[in-house]
């Protein structure tokens, strides 16, 4: 026997005897919790499916222990041909304005020479 649950905004598939990690569950180390948003539950006799939940089931837990799960970052790499080209290609977009008003200075024409760049 198995049942479907939401909470947090996710869905776990959930049995009896299973120790799941939940996220954003106010309630202490050792407190019951009741889980009223059963949307399947799954018995011998087949399976009930809610409409958007089952009616009058609820799944009861209790919290074992609380904690914070491992940061993970995000990194985004791009090559150093891929940024100069995007450089070069949007100051090409904006080089009439400069032209034409030059006492106008966007981030592309800060008057640094380019070429010297170290790397």
């Amino acid at each position: 026997m198995y049942a479907i649950i939401e909470t947090g905004g996710k869905q776990y598939k959930v049995q009896e005897g299973d120790v799941v990690y939940i996220e954003k569950l106010n309630a202490g180390e050792g407190e019951a919790v009741s889980f009223d948003k059963v949307l399947l539950v799954s018995k011998e006799s087949g399976v009930v499916i809610g409409s958007p939940t089952v009616a009058g089931a609820s799944v009861s837990a209790k919290v074992e222990k609380q904690g914070k799960g491992k940061k993970s970052h995000r990194l985004q790499v791009q090559s150093e041909e891929e940024l100069s080209s995007q450089a070069r290609s949007s100051s090409t977009l904006h080089e009439g304005c400069y032209r034409e008003n030059p006492s106008v200075r966007g981030r592309h024409d800060s008057g640094h020479d380019r070429s010297k760049r170290r790397g």
